[in-house]
């Protein structure tokens, strides 16, 4: 006869959680990576950082559009109107305006250190002050080897009074700072994934959209060849 002790299925159900955890993890880092990647593309491609912010969530503010007006619109599905514009803040077009200028100062190598290393050292940070997650030993040491990187990568550009990409490297930093900031208060305010995602597309799409065609007309459409701005949709 086999016994089960009573702690086995909490222990399969936090292993199965943990692999979970792992895999939405390295599809983040995908995303990210891609992000970035095509950011620069962009950039290069002759675009403008309000460019590439009109072309992500206007796209993304249409996609979702139809789920939000079927999730209690009125409230922003539950959000609310304070929240969701606190988050659209942090996570709309300004962040993306922020994160590809630094393209303009700095190379791509160190927008995958620094932006990324600032969202997880700041992300940590947060968590511990305002949701009460305190890290532990292995998180500690993650931390440091991230602070190293940083230092690596964003130190000599500092240091170097003729170099510009101390201005990028900056940049890239409030980037990863501002995306942690929305990391930890979409957790600290209990907001579903989806609902975040398709309020703050919406509201970028509804506020923003008007003031980029207001400050630059279709000029986007002879700026850069078609396949350039079918990336950046897709993106």
């Amino acid at each position: 006869m086999t016994v089960v002790r009573p702690d086995a299925g909490v222990r399969d159900g936090a292993r199965r959680q943990g692999r979970q955890g792992l895999a939405f993890g390295l599809l983040a880092t995908l995303i990210w990576g891609g992000f970035l990647v095509v950011s620069r593309y962009g950039i290069g491609a002759g675009l403008h950082a309000t460019d590439l912010a009109f072309l992500r969530y206007l796209t993304a503010g249409l996609i979702l559009l139809p789920w939000l007006l079927g999730h209690s619109p009125h409230r922003l599905a539950g959000v609310g109107w304070g929240k969701g514009m606190c988050l659209a803040l942090l996570a709309g077009p300004l962040f993306i305006v922020v994160s590809a200028s630094g393209y303009r100062y700095a190379p791509l190598a160190h927008a995958a250190v620094i932006q990324l290393g600032m969202l997880t050292l700041v992300s940590i940070l947060l968590a511990a002050v305002m949701v009460g997650e305190r890290p532990g030993a292995r998180r500690l040491i993650g931390l440091g080897v991230v602070v190293a990187g940083l230092a690596v990568t964003a130190g000599p550009g500092l240091l170097r009074g003729s170099s510009t990409a101390w201005i990028g490297d900056l940049l890239f930093a409030l980037a990863g700072s501002m995306w942690a900031l929305f990391s930890v208060l979409q957790r600290r305010w209990g907001i579903a994934p989806l609902a975040a995602t398709a309020v703050v597309s919406v509201l970028s799409a509804a506020v923003y959209t008007p003031l980029y065609l207001a400050g630059n007309g279709l000029r986007i459409f002879s700026v850069a060849p078609p396949t350039v701005l079918v990336v950046q949709i897709v993106a």
